[in-house]
């Protein structure tokens, strides 16, 4: 269940995608080469199971402060429990990827995805720009910046990491935070 961030409203859950392979082993030739594993979006679950899901993938990705993008994995148990595997906070953006999928279903095309996902980057960094963070010394900075990369063709989003004024000797690399 993939799940995208918004910068003035609660997360969006988008549809279920289930994981259908021939040799019922998910290796690296079922991920990623084509046709080889069969995506059924939205998952044929029951609305039950479907809600089951949806509500504790939106629980996981806000218990552990989750922002933009992030796909929660389940397993479903032979007596329709679902059960939590894992949350991939940086989930896969290629062709057979599941977030675009989901997005897509949910009438997201690949390029709004991408720009709902730098703009909830960029209100993340300018929240964080407001509070000094407490693992930084005085005088540390982190600095989100975006714009399109010198062809134009895409969009980029950079971090700056300003160093510490204090707690630093001359010619010391390291900083005292």
């Amino acid at each position: 269940v993939s799940i995208l961030g918004r910068r003035h409203s609660s997360p969006l859950v988008l549809p279920a995608v289930e994981i259908v392979v021939p040799g019922g082993f998910y290796d690296f030739a079922a991920k990623y080469e084509k046709g080889n594993t069969q995506y059924l979006c939205p998952a044929p679950l029951t609305a039950a199971v479907t809600r089951q899901i949806r509500t504790l993938a939106l629980r996981t990705y806000e218990v552990l402060g989750c922002e933009g993008a992030a796909r929660v994995d389940f397993r479903i148990t032979p007596r329709g429990r679902p059960v939590v595997l894992e949350i991939n906070t940086v989930p896969g953006m290629t062709e057979t990827s599941l977030l675009p999928m989901a997005a897509a279903r949910a009438e997201i095309d690949y390029d709004e995805l991408t720009e709902r996902i730098l703009e909830s980057a960029l209100a993340r960094a300018a929240r964080l720009a407001q509070q000094r963070p407490r693992h930084l010394a005085d005088g540390c900075r982190v600095e989100a910046r975006s714009g399109f990369s010198r062809t134009g063709n895409d969009h980029r989003l950079w971090l700056v990491f300003h160093p510490c004024a204090l707690g630093r000797r001359e010619g010391d690399a390291k900083a005292h935070v």
